[in-house]
Parts: structure tokens; sequence; C-alpha cells
């Protein structure tokens, strides 16, 4: 996750090539997820506590987080695939969907809302 946020330096590439994997792509979009759903339901109960109305968690930010995150990450990355394939890229999809999932490392403290 260090070497995503630094991207001048090839280094990131170099070390994920030779086994590119999906389990920090996955965890850092789950991770996105929950703090958005998290930090939205807390912003929603200090103005219910303030307003003095009863809070309820709204589960519909979840769903709608996992969907757009989860679309961005692999659906980004499979159309990016598909046009890096058009031009002969030799990158596998694992590969391009690793490099791209860890780039998203950025908005786990960018996804915190105040």
């Amino acid at each position: 996750m260090r070497l995503s946020l630094l991207p001048i330096k090839p280094t990131f590439f170099d070390s994920v090539s030779p086994n590119a994997d999906l389990y920090g792509p996955f965890w850092i979009a789950t991770t996105v997820v929950f703090i958005l759903f998290v930090t939205g339901n807390l912003a929603k109960s200090v103005t219910a506590y303030e307003t003095g109305t009863p809070f309820e968690p709204d589960f519909t930010q979840m769903t709608v987080a996992a969907s757009v995150v989860y679309a961005y990450t692999f659906g980004f990355s499979l159309l990016l695939w598909l046009l890096l394939r058009y031009y002969r890229f030799p990158l596998s999809f694992l590969e391009i969907t690793c490099l791209y999932g860890y780039s998203l490392t950025i908005f786990i403290p960018i996804s915190v809302r105040p």
C-alpha cells in the first residue's frame, strides 16, 4: 500500500508483477465502503442527536457505496484491460486489477468525511 502512494517510482509495479493478487484491491475497496458507511451514519447520528430526533441507521448507503466502489474498482480495471488489450499492451487482467486496486489506497483517508 505504501508503494502505491508513490506514483513516480516504478517500484510498485516491479514488486507486484511476479505475483499479482486480488487480496489487496478487494480489502482496500471493502475498507473504503465500510468507512463511507460508518462516517455517513455517524454524521446522521450527530445531526439526529442535536435535533432531538430518533436515529435509524441507513443501510442503503452501504449498498450504494459497495456498488459504486466495486464497480469503480473492478469494472474500470476491466475496461482499462480491454483498452490496453486492443493496443496490445502486455499486461494481464489480474496485473491491471492489482495495480489499479492498490492505487485506491488514497481513498481510505479521503473517505473520512468531516
